[in-house]
């Protein structure tokens, strides 16, 4: 592909440490279970001043934190509903790094910037993986 995880990955290492509260999800799409499950296992992928936080926050004990959210390879719309339910609830300084091969699912979502990456030259493509390996 173009490496949206990479960058993903790479923005969200770049940017952590600015956010008290983070959640990074990579293969959003694959995390199984109904909704509330889903939502479950998303929320116990949130950190506070990069430690996992035990037990898993609710919806409700994020009310107002300052969040750095990362959901990679978004797909369904129960990944677009947790978005929108955490935006929410955040403060307004939160941030939110998206990825999705669905162009469509992207717009689902309110008020965001789109990025559309280009495909990566196989030489910039070498770079970037050997800078981030």
């Amino acid at each position: 592909g173009v490496g949206k995880t990479t960058l993903c990955k790479y923005f969200f290492n770049a940017l952590w440490n600015a956010f008290p509260y983070t959640l990074f999800a990579e293969g959003v799409k694959q995390i199984p279970g109904d909704e509330r499950e889903f939502e479950e296992t998303v929320l116990s992928l949130v950190h506070h001043k990069g430690k996992k936080i035990t037990p898993a926050p609710n919806l409700v004990q994020l009310r107002g934190k300052k969040l750095l959210v990362a959901f990679d390879d978004v797909e369904k719309d129960r990944e677009i509903d947790l978005l929108r339910k955490l935006s929410r609830l955040s403060t307004e300084s939160s941030r939110y790094i998206v990825t999705s091969q669905n162009r469509q699912m992207l717009f689902k979502i309110d008020s965001i910037h789109i990025y559309e990456v280009e495909r990566l030259h196989w030489e910039d493509s070498k770079l970037l993986f050997k800078k981030l390996a």
